[in-house]
């Protein structure tokens, strides 16, 4: 279930608070097509999208994979319908990243809370 946006805004305010976090898969450095070099990931949303190898990784204050800025992002409307695969984009400052999601509920969840971040 999505963020509410009043929770957001409210939790936005207090610099380093996690919003959210879980498991996902993301387009790794070889965008050569759909069916290639994706990873799973363990991301944390907090003033920044960062994502580890693993939460283990992460719970042991190892150093992140990599980091997306979310002060400058657009994380356009995912497609829901025939996107068996919970596809979407968020896109920064200076590169994007596909992901994708176990569940299209998972999908609805990250990208509302991306969206309403990016507007805010």
């Amino acid at each position: 279930m999505p963020v509410e946006k009043s929770t957001v805004d409210t939790i936005r305010k207090e610099r380093g608070t996690v919003l959210k976090e879980g498991y996902i898969q993301k387009l790794g450095g070889n965008k050569g097509g759909r069916e290639g070099n994706w990873k799973r990931r363990y991301l944390v949303l907090c003033d920044d999208l960062t994502y580890f190898e693993s939460k283990e990784a992460y719970e042991a204050g190892e150093q992140p994979k990599g980091k997306v800025k979310l002060d400058m992002c657009f994380c356009p409307e995912p497609e829901l319908e025939d996107n068996e695969t919970n596809d979407f984009c968020i896109y920064a400052i200076p590169f994007h990243l596909e992901v994708r999601c176990d569940s299209q509920a998972d999908l609805i969840s990250w990208a509302s809370t991306i969206q309403q971040l990016s507007c805010g």
